[in-house]
């Protein structure tokens, strides 16, 4: 099983970099529990940086659960679930944003 340092390190790779198109943020990620941590995603020029740490204030916030993280980023379970559940939350532009932020990635099918 893979866990949540796996997926950040695997996370340029599932970028998707044509959807990005226009989409300069900086992400902040927060990923809580055993293995988890907080994550700089900066999109500029639809290149993805990641490197550990928090922005001073972020475009959004995305936060999760390491379970959850695991279980979104490898097709497990969908993002739909995780928000009805309260489980993935947004935090900064809304829904639209959160939406934006999902389909930048190459996420496998559940």
């Amino acid at each position: 099983m893979a866990d949540a340092r796996t997926i950040i390190d695997k996370l340029p790779e599932m970028f998707k970099e044509k959807k990005a198109k226009r989409y300069d943020r900086d992400i902040q990620l927060k990923v809580t529990g055993e293995g988890g941590g907080d994550f700089k995603l900066k999109i500029l020029k639809q290149e993805l940086t990641i490197e550990e740490g928090v922005f001073e204030s972020p475009n959004i916030t995305v936060s999760l659960a390491t379970e959850d993280f695991v279980d979104l980023f490898t097709g497990k379970t969908r993002a739909m679930n995780l928000l009805n559940a309260k489980k993935l939350q947004f935090e900064g532009g809304g829904m639209t944003e959160g939406i934006a932020f999902m389909s930048i990635w190459n996420i496998p099918k559940p």
